[in-house]
């Protein structure tokens, strides 16, 4: 069930990445932000953002940070899904109500921008 995380904790492969991430000496949360969301864009798949990254990402966590990171990463995996063009139900609601695109993402970054401040400001305090 958990086979790539395995695999990452058995070959040590999680903290090679966590410290490859940290020598870029960007903040930590700009990591879980970002990965899960490119994922999920990339896909269009929650769990294809949550099931690639967080395996990754928690090696940058620590026991008194570690709920709220991930709990950030999974909401920006389902942000990227949100905003994919992948993501078949934003497909076929579009072709179903014929709306434009550039119309149907004003109004979604509305709606993923507040679904996602609450997040990063529980993370960062």
């Amino acid at each position: 069930m958990y086979y790539f995380a395995n695999i990452l904790e058995s070959t040590g492969a999680n903290e090679a990445v966590a410290s490859s991430l940290s020598a870029l000496h960007l903040p930590t949360i700009v990591f879980f932000i970002a990965l899960p969301f490119v994922v999920s864009m990339i896909t269009g798949l929650t769990q294809a953002g949550v099931g690639t990254s967080l395996p990754l990402l928690i090696g940058l966590t620590t026991p008194a940070n570690r709920v709220a990171m991930l709990n950030l990463a999974f909401i920006f995996a389902f942000i990227g899904v949100m905003a994919s063009p992948t993501h078949l139900c934003l497909i076929l609601s579009r072709d179903y109500f014929e709306a434009r695109a550039g119309a149907l993402y004003n109004k979604l970054f509305m709606a993923v921008f507040v679904v996602g401040l609450l997040p990063v400001v529980l993370a960062l305090f």
